[in-house]
């Protein structure tokens, strides 16, 4: 049997979606519907046959890349089929310019990007509450974003992260929610709509106010940086329980970002 890989079509949709894990908790038809019109969206299928098992996605930031969603049938694993779809969006990602590709790893994904190359740059922490109707009470002025405001969220989320993502950002504005310190500068942001709910702050005060909206907002688990110490003490403060850990693995040349600045990760497929 020969594996093939092709662009992903919206027919195959249905398909896919019955291909992830159910723990992975993952919207997939929502996903697509987020991203599929954008440059930065690279996404393929795999097949045998002309049976669909596989699938894979590459964000691209200029040169930076996210590699995420990387799956496989259950009845095709441990045949180097993983291996396969990822070694096909690295080269994508290297011919279109390339010169970092990150990820978070899954248990069963984590040896097959190590023998990539991938090397750990550090762990995502997962929490989840006791109790899920936990309300908290929101000490700062929060407002909506609006189309004057977005230059200085591109700023604030390169500053963070190093990654060129306007186009993104700009996609989901009408689901982004400021607060700014008292020098009237921004201080953080929260997109709702952003896959989990991405939280950055420059300032960890303003950072926990934005957590506390975001956590209003959606009771579900919520992942940080173990490098967000403000962000953990407030979690276990309030009796969130830690109960897993994964691993940001980078290939290729490694660049300054501040982890310490995620209050809340949005996506596994993109930090």
């Amino acid at each position: 049997m020969k594996a093939e890989i092709k662009s992903f079509e919206i027919k195959d949709i249905k398909v896919i979606s019955n291909l992830f894990p159910s723990d992975w908790d993952f919207d997939f038809e929502k996903f697509i519907s987020q991203h599929i019109n954008f440059d930065y969206f690279k996404a393929y299928i795999l097949s045998i046959n002309n049976k669909t098992i596989g699938f894979g996605n590459l964000m691209v930031f200029e040169k930076i890349a996210w590699i995420g969603n990387i799956v496989v049938a259950k009845e095709f694993r441990n045949q180097g089929l993983g291996t396969y779809i990822t070694r096909h969006l690295i080269d994508v990602g290297k011919e279109k310019g390339i010169e970092t590709f990150n990820l978070i790893a899954t248990e069963l994904g984590e040896s097959i990007y190590r023998k990539l190359g991938f090397k750990i740059e550090l762990y995502y922490e997962f929490f989840k509450p006791y109790d899920y109707s936990q309300e908290f009470e929101i000490n700062k002025v929060i407002r909506d974003a609006t189309e004057s405001d977005l230059q200085k969220i591109v700023e604030l989320d390169f500053y963070v992260t190093s990654e060129k993502r306007e186009c993104l950002l700009k996609s989901f504005l009408i689901t982004t929610k400021l607060i700014f310190n008292e020098n009237n500068k921004l201080g953080g942001f929260y997109i709702e709509n952003f896959e989990n709910g991405l939280v950055i702050s420059i300032e960890p005060d303003l950072g926990i106010e934005l957590l506390k909206l975001k956590l209003n907002n959606n009771r579900k688990n919520i992942v940080i940086t173990e490098t967000n110490i403000a962000a953990k003490d407030f979690l276990m403060e309030n009796e969130y329980i830690k109960y897993k850990n994964a691993p940001r693995m980078i290939l290729g040349k490694k660049y300054d970002w501040k982890s310490e600045n995620i209050f809340s990760r949005a996506s596994g497929c993109c930090g």
